[in-house]
Order: structure tokens, then sequence, then C-alpha cells
């Protein structure tokens, strides 16, 4: 008897090695066997779905650090964006008083109304996409006044997704 018949796909019930009227049977359990047998080589075997399952967590894994990569490249470009927002504001801050907000005054000035800006320059007072306050410093280490977001940690220094963004364009007037 050829193993197909003998497979549960290949054959009904009645044609099982061990049901009623079937000539392979020979009372020592072999047909059983030859029909495990069968099945066993159409099955995953353990270690096979084990290897199996390696590979798909060792690819999740991948996918999840590369996603989060994106995520944090994601908030450090929005971080730019907004220091960038900021620094225009501070321009025309700095237009109209001839001088950039205090350290007092902080970035609160430019959400202020005020005489000149009844609605101020800036809607709210912005937070980094982490969500710390941007740092603002009059004067400025390099420049009239530094503004910097602290990244992940809000601590000063770090690397990958706590890595300080500093506005880059402040010219010192």
């Amino acid at each position: 008897m050829s193993c197909k018949r003998n497979c549960v796909t290949a054959c009904d019930a009645s044609e099982w090695p061990w049901s009623r009227g079937s000539d392979v049977r020979d009372g020592s359990g072999s047909a059983r066997l030859r029909y495990k047998r069968c099945v066993a080589r159409r099955a995953f075997s353990l270690m096979e779905l084990m290897v199996v399952i390696v590979i798909l967590g060792l690819l999740a894994g991948l996918v999840v650090a590369k996603t989060r990569s994106y995520i944090v490249l994601s908030k450090q470009n929005s971080s730019r964006v907004e220091l960038a927002k900021i620094r225009e504001a501070m321009e025309s801050f700095y237009a109209v008083y001839g001088r950039y907000p205090t350290n007092e005054e902080g970035v609160r000035a430019l959400v202020e109304p005020s005489p000149k800006f009844p609605d101020g320059l800036l809607n709210k007072i912005p937070k980094d996409p982490w969500g710390n306050p941007y740092v603002y410093n009059n004067p400025g280490k390099e420049a009239a006044y530094d503004l910097i977001c602290y990244g992940a940690d809000g601590r000063e220094g770090g690397e990958g997704a706590d890595m300080d963004l500093r506005d880059e364009e402040t010219d010192g007037n």
C-alpha cells in the first residue's frame, strides 16, 4: 500500500488502515505505524517550527528598531521646524523692539499680546516633540541668544534621541 492511501488528506476515514475491512492491517500495528510515519513526513518538525519562529522574531525586531529610528528622526526634524518658527518670531520681536527677549521674558514674550502684536507672535508657548520646553538663553554662548532643544531626555548632552538640537541660524544681531 502506498503512503498516499494512508494519509488523511488522500483518503476518507473508511480507508484508514485500521478501519474495518482493511486488508493492510496485520494485527501487529504496522499499518498504523505506516500511517503515522506518512503524517509525520508531511508535517513540520518542532525544530523547523522553532527556526521559523526565530527568523520571524529577528525580522520583527529589525522592523521595530528601524521604526523607532524613523520616529526619533521625525521628532528631531519636527523640533528643527519648531526652532525655525521660534527664530522667525524672535527676529520679528527684534525688528520691532530692537532687542531680543530677556531671559526673564523668555519665549513667553513671543506669545503674550503687545501693542505691536495684539495676538502675539506665536499662538502658544511651544514644547518640543518630547513634551519638554525649549531652552532660551540671552545672551547666548556664540550668538545673541541660544535656542536649544535638549532631546528626549530633556537634559544637556546626549546622543541619538537624546541629542541636543540648536537653532544654528542665529546670527548674533
